[in-house]
């Protein structure tokens, strides 16, 4: 493990790299030196320091098989900046192909000419090219620190009308609100869960559902928000199934029976918070006969 971390460290190191070769072009016109070397210093100071705390947070992660708020928010922000120099990367490497090519050019027509040239093989990486991959490599950064400060609390309703042939008198216009994939795990803002839950319930509908992933691993996680899931209450029922992660498929547990205890304490959960849990069963639901 401690290997394939390092070895992601140094790709990422690698990166580093080439996107400063980039950031070195566009400052290059800079007139003042002082800002020059700040941007130089700021620039490797952080993503040195950003390379070593996620080193240091991956092997917490997988040798405590915890995940803290700390540890998600420097994996979330690697793989933000993975993507952004992703993009930033792939700009100059698409430059770099012409400028080799510029380059073999160059040189094949310097053998076939006796004169001296100063001129160097390859062209230099040119300043607009550097600052259209900037502004590119911004957008997915700009989208992904949406996503991980607000993204997650910015809850939409999506309204769907379903129509079948065979459907009761009594249904028609029968409404059911569904949620799904909460992984409660990933909450750091009570308030704003609340606010999604008051959501669901001012919709009014006849039955509440929710379709699993109440959780990323851990029963427990659940538990500081099972007050405010509690309020979802409709008149015919409220029903829930288990996901994939609610069976603890991602956590190393230390035996089959601690992952069994998992899933009994949040089968508990559900009951508490008065959700019928369905497993591998059905209910009939009856409406004016």
């Amino acid at each position: 493990m401690l290997s394939a971390i390092l070895i992601l460290g140094l790709f990422s190191l690698l990166m580093d790299l080439y996107v400063f070769q980039g950031i070195k072009r566009i400052t290059r016109g800079w007139k003042s030196k002082g800002l020059r070397k700040a941007v130089f210093w700021g620039y490797w100071f952080f993503f040195l320091l950003f390379i070593l705390s996620f080193v240091f947070a991956v092997y917490l992660r997988f040798s405590s098989d915890v995940a803290t708020t700390f540890i998600k928010w420097l994996i979330n922000g690697f793989l933000t900046l993975f993507v952004t120099q992703l993009v930033f990367i792939l700009v100059l490497f698409a430059e770099d192909i012409y400028r080799i090519i510029a380059g073999g050019i160059r040189f094949f027509k310097r053998q076939k000419t006796t004169g001296t040239t100063k001129e160097p093989l390859l062209p230099e990486r040119r300043k607009f090219v550097s600052q259209i991959a900037l502004v590119l490599a911004g957008i997915p950064f700009a989208s992904f620190l949406y996503g991980m400060v607000k993204g997650k609390y910015d809850y939409t309703v999506h309204r769907h009308t379903l129509y079948f042939d065979d459907l009761p008198e009594a249904f028609d216009g029968f409404t059911i609100t569904q949620i799904s994939d909460v992984h409660s795990g990933s909450f750091d803002d009570k308030e704003a869960v609340r606010r999604g839950i008051e959501m669901v319930q001012a919709q009014n509908s006849d039955l509440f559902v929710f379709t699993g992933d109440l959780v990323n691993d851990l029963a427990s996680e659940i538990v500081p928000y099972m007050d405010i899931f509690s309020q979802l209450k409709a008149p015919y029922g409220q029903y829930s199934i288990l996901g994939n992660h609610d069976y603890g498929m991602y956590h190393d547990w230390p035996s089959e029976e601690a992952r069994l205890e998992n899933i009994d304490r949040l089968k508990e959960h559900h009951a508490q918070m008065d959700y019928r849990l369905l497993l591998d069963e059905n209910v009939t639901i009856e409406k004016d006969g």
